[in-house]
């Protein structure tokens, strides 16, 4: 549905609004069957933008999965990244989405090197920042890379806890904010905008520039979806599994009954060790831990500190051949959401330059990512051989340049999005009577 939606919309014959009227080219005739039919149906300019306004808001703050804050995160520091991800999502639509894929990819990973019994709702609850581990009762996150392959024994006791850790996929959803049907009902919504244009392209009816626009947000927001579908929604607080070295002694060394007269009286090992933290262990023991204990990092004062989740730990994908077929489908993504202007290649707006303007921003936000490494080396054998030329002592390396160009090529991209937003509410002043017609859903109806 989605493919024939696109391929009706890019088959021509749109019209977006007309040169400004001036007085001597005013004619004023009766109205035709025509326009009674559009006063009967009738949508008006604000209605459009409404529209468009909310089918975008759902597609860059409802549909958007943030990670976890950190460990005892306030509703600031909780509501600051979302508001980052929106910001980033507006920006740029293909961000979230590349985000999701990364994640989609990685929870993958994650429950088939883990296995026992881990889905990708477990990959995706670990790398959002769903598990945090209590080290000497002081909270930190430990990378999710070395969770996967253990380099030391602190990585592998980890492991050995993540592989016994008792919650299952129905208890991490239950911490979720959003189920199945409310996800769907996003989704359906985000698609029936998608049709409604269809429809109104197999009307001959005008669609805006606008609404193109929105499309490409609709479109990527599908895929998005998609991949974060198993994802935990604005879950706030992460279960904590100790590996305190002093509670795993006095827990390898208490009796059995001394562990199930704590477990009753639910005070954690590490609090109330039964014997001292000096003992030795006897050989033989398993110095792996199998219970999930909070022991709270406290301030002098006695609160508990806030830590803060940083996305970098998140990241899995670390071979070469990951980070290849990620490169390629964030290249495919962005050609797909370029493509999607392209619909507005040949409408007609209020001036010819904001057309030429609208045509040069549809290639540049499409090719930016794809011709990125070219420019790159181009503009780094240029840039290096003048500072040379200029300054023999001075010499700027590829890895300080990458960073340069990639700043800057952030910051034109996010600009040639800005001035396609400009241009598609400005080409709202001149669009002709049709665009104000809505659809005719009975013709689609079989009738006599």
């Amino acid at each position: 549905m989605l493919v024939t939606g696109l391929s009706l919309l890019s088959s021509g014959g749109f019209v977006l609004g007309a040169p400004f009227p001036s007085p001597s080219n005013v004619i004023i005739t009766p109205l035709n069957s025509r326009d009674e039919l559009v006063t009967s149906r009738y949508r008006s300019t604000p209605e459009i933008i409404w529209t468009c306004l909310i089918t975008t808001f759902l597609c860059t703050w409802v549909s958007m999965h943030p990670n976890i804050a950190g460990y005892n995160a306030n509703w600031w520091r909780s509501f600051l990244p979302r508001c980052r991800m929106w910001l980033g999502a507006f920006a740029a639509p293909e961000f979230p989405l590349c985000i999701a894929l990364m994640q989609w990819m990685g929870a993958k990973r994650i429950a088939a090197e883990i296995g026992h019994g881990w889905t990708p709702v477990h990959g995706h609850f670990l790398q959002m920042g769903g598990i945090i581990f209590c080290i000497d009762r002081k909270h930190q996150y430990l990378r999710v890379s070395r969770l996967v392959n253990p380099p030391d024994e602190l990585h592998r006791a980890a492991r050995r806890e993540l592989e016994h850790l008792p919650i299952t996929e129905k208890e991490i959803l239950d911490r979720s904010k959003g189920d199945a049907v409310t996800k769907g009902i996003t989704a359906v919504q985000t698609l029936w905008f998608i049709v409604l244009l269809a429809a109104r392209r197999m009307q001959n009816l005008t669609v805006t520039a606008l609404e193109i626009l929105t499309l490409a947000y609709a479109v990527l927001n599908l895929f998005v979806y998609m991949f974060w579908w198993n994802k935990p929604l604005n879950v706030q607080c992460p279960i904590v599994v100790n590996l305190d070295r002093e509670s795993k002694k006095s827990n390898s060394l208490s009796s059995p009954a001394d562990r199930s007269t704590e477990k009753d009286e639910d005070q954690p090992s590490a609090l109330s060790p039964s014997l001292p933290a000096e003992a030795e262990q006897p050989s033989g023991l398993d110095t792996s831990l199998t219970s999930s204990q909070t022991v709270p990092t406290v301030t002098a004062d006695g609160r508990d500190t806030f830590v803060k989740f940083e996305t970098k730990v998140n990241w899995v994908l670390t071979d070469n051949a990951s980070k290849q077929s990620l490169f390629y489908a964030v290249m495919l993504i962005t050609i797909l959401s370029g493509a999607v202007y392209f619909i507005a290649w040949s409408f007609i707006f209020p001036v010819p330059v904001a057309r030429t303007l609208w045509r040069v921003g549809c290639v540049f936000v499409t090719v930016a990512l794809f011709g990125s490494g070219f420019v790159l080396g181009i503009t780094y054998a240029i840039v290096s051989g003048l500072v040379t030329a200029i300054s023999p002592s001075t010499k700027i390396t590829q890895e300080a340049w990458t960073k340069y160009f990639a700043v800057l090529l952030g910051f034109s991209y996010i600009a040639a999005r800005l001035l396609l937003v400009s241009l598609a509410l400005w080409s709202l002043q001149g669009i002709p009577l049709d665009a104000h017609e809505t659809v005719s859903w009975s013709r689609f109806i079989p009738h006599m």
